[in-house]
């Protein structure tokens, strides 16, 4: 089924909240993790080391995502009613990995 760029853009919202209620405990305890070890490393490492690590840590927490949401995503779609074109769920997971990854950045860049 083809969907209009809107549908696709709701198709993407619903997913992107899908995986992200799925994943919260996970983003949450990896926020709450680094917050403190930056806090706590701040006095000692200057920072320009924290925040090249904080870099190192999103590339590293990306590609470990991009896998959970591949894995998400295929199930995801799998378990859907109606049936999707390719090209549909291909931007789908483009979208969501964006936002996914917005997230992670915001995750290590914003402490």
């Amino acid at each position: 089924m083809y969907m209009s760029i809107a549908e696709s853009e709701q198709e993407i919202e619903k997913a992107c909240d899908a995986f992200l209620g799925a994943y919260k405990k996970d983003l949450m305890q990896m926020r709450y993790k680094w917050k403190n070890a930056f806090d706590a490393s701040k006095e000692t490492i200057p920072l320009k080391t924290l925040i090249s690590t904080g870099e190192y840590m999103i590339i590293n927490t990306m590609a470990t995502y991009e896998d959970n949401v591949n894995r998400f995503l295929y199930v995801y779609f799998r378990n859907k009613p109606d049936e999707l074109n390719e090209e549909v769920i291909e931007i789908c997971k483009v979208g969501v990995k964006q936002r996914v990854f917005q997230e992670i950045e915001r995750i290590f860049l914003d402490v």
